[in-house]
């Protein structure tokens, strides 16, 4: 099933946030030279291919701080366009890093889109199980949250929950992630770019980091090998696996 997400950016002005107007100024600036060859006829393949390369490499988010978030790489990402605007991200690269939390955050936000989607449908016990499965999950962000809340709500002004005993789980549920919300908001503003604390710390870290690396090395290797044996779930893996890449990032 395939499930889409509008990422609406937290502030319209200050810290990036953008209009319409703003998009359509930068689009112009940035494509007027297709016009322009559009119009002419001594027009060269070189000229076009350097106007290309100069089109993706403004369309490109450098994001140099390690430590970012999965939430914070995806605020990045929402404004850099217009609110309401739905974003087509063509290519990421770091599969570590900033780069596996950006794949957490997605793989989070598609369970609980998933959740939603079968709510409004489901009979007595699937629901029950749906708003258990929201109650305890574990790796909520900005946009799953949002999510959430809105699904439990809309379920709860209907009158389903309460019909099937579920009003004072889902309620709760609500409130707790409610209460979350604000503080994950502000989270977003940290800054993209390395400050200099963070650049100190990296070159430092850096500087003494080989002895942890093999330590990170011997535990992600005794890791798979429960996996394997299934002395460990795949959540439980995934939560260790996290923890030992964030040894590395900071």
């Amino acid at each position: 099933m395939c499930k889409s997400l509008v990422l609406q950016p937290v502030a319209v002005r200050g810290s990036g946030g953008r209009t319409v107007a703003d998009a359509v100024h930068q689009w112009l600036r940035e494509t007027s030279w297709l016009h322009l060859l559009d119009h002419r006829e001594d027009w060269s393949t070189e000229e076009a291919i350097s106007g290309f390369i100069a089109l993706f490499g403004s369309r490109g988010l450098p994001l140099a701080n390690p430590a970012l978030s999965g939430d914070q790489v995806l605020h990045a990402v929402a404004m850099t366009a217009p609110p309401g605007a739905q974003l087509r991200v063509l290519g990421s690269c770091n599969i570590k890093g900033t780069g596996l939390e950006f794949v957490y955050r997605w793989l989070s936000i598609h369970k609980v889109l998933g959740w939603a989607e079968a709510l409004p449908n489901a009979n007595a016990d699937p629901c029950r199980d749906i708003v258990r499965a929201m109650s305890a999950h574990p790796n909520y962000g900005v946009a799953d949250t949002r999510v959430a809340v809105a699904a439990l709500e809309t379920q709860l002004a209907d009158g389903r929950l309460q019909a099937w005993g579920l009003e004072e789980e889902a309620s709760r549920t609500v409130a707790r992630l409610r209460s979350l919300l604000p503080e994950m908001e502000r989270g977003l503003e940290a800054a993209v770019q390395l400050t200099v604390p963070q650049q100190a710390r990296r070159w430092l870290r850096a500087a003494v980091d080989f002895w942890d690396s093999i330590a990170r090395t011997r535990e992600a290797e005794a890791l798979y090998v429960d996996l394997g044996a299934r002395r460990v779930g795949q959540e439980g893996a995934a939560k260790v696996a996290k923890a030992i890449v964030y040894r590395q990032k900071v």
